[in-house]
């Protein structure tokens, strides 16, 4: 059996840049998720003020099957080594999420001693489905910055059960500990957050919320949501992925 540390290095290994892939899904599978999503029971759990989530049930065997037979293939194509969806959900956003990790939690619950422990820390890959006025222009804010390990926030959980506040900046990677640079020309996506949060952060890429495309990053990657500027909230099919240690 890996140890945590072990199974951390082997994540950080499998790290790879950001990336998009263009039309992910058609637009029948779109409006399939719209309805799905519209007709599919609040998970009370995972709701809280800033969003409300839906659980798919995609990575179980209560699924439903054209979910399974639309996305299982799709997920299984991004990656060279064959993938496990350990969770999958639909979220409203009605306010922008503050900046966090997708780390090593199992979906809305403690990790604990978990089977998850036993897999390698992948990616998360989010399908855009709407806005709620059809306006705007949400985007996904990647930081150059990552934690190998827990999911970590500042501001605020994003995942109130699971993600831990950080405490000991040393464990992130290539934070600067220097007050973040207004200069750069993407600030103004995120000039909603304070100082204080941003302190340390310096910007990677910002991806544009082109509904029916994928954007693909490391769950160790810290990110956030731009301001929320010409509509109210925002929805969209997230899936969290690991390896297991044999497949890798």
């Amino acid at each position: 059996m890996k140890t945590f540390d072990e199974l951390c290095k082997l994540s950080k290994d499998l790290y790879f840049e950001p990336f998009v892939i263009k039309e992910f899904i058609t637009t029948e599978e779109h409006d399939f998720c719209l309805k799905t999503f519209d007709e599919s029971v609040q998970f009370d759990p995972a709701t809280h003020g800033k969003a409300i989530r839906k659980d798919s049930q995609m990575h179980t065997d209560f699924g439903p099957s054209r979910f399974k037979d639309i996305f299982l293939p799709k997920l299984d194509s991004i990656f060279e080594t064959k993938s496990t969806c350990v969770g999958s959900n639909f979220t409203q956003w009605n306010s922008p999420v503050p900046i966090h990790t997708d780390g090593y939690q199992l979906p809305y619950v403690s990790v604990g001693e978990t089977e998850q422990n036993e897999e390698i820390l992948g990616f998360a890959v989010i399908v855009p489905l709407r806005t709620d006025t059809g306006k705007g222009n949400p985007t996904t804010v990647m930081f150059n910055q990552t934690l190998y390990g827990g999911g970590g926030n500042f501001g605020g959980p994003a995942h109130p059960k699971d993600s831990e506040k950080i405490t000991d900046l040393g464990l992130i990677e290539q934070y600067t500990n220097k007050a973040f640079d207004k200069t750069d020309p993407d600030y103004h996506y995120i000039d909603h957050l304070s100082d204080e949060k941003l302190h340390g952060f310096s910007i990677d890429t910002v991806f544009n919320w082109n509904m029916r495309d994928a954007i693909v990053w490391h769950r160790s990657q810290f990110h956030c949501s731009s301001k929320f500027v010409g509509f109210n909230n925002k929805t969209h099919l997230v899936f969290l992925c690991n390896f297991k240690m044999d497949e890798t």
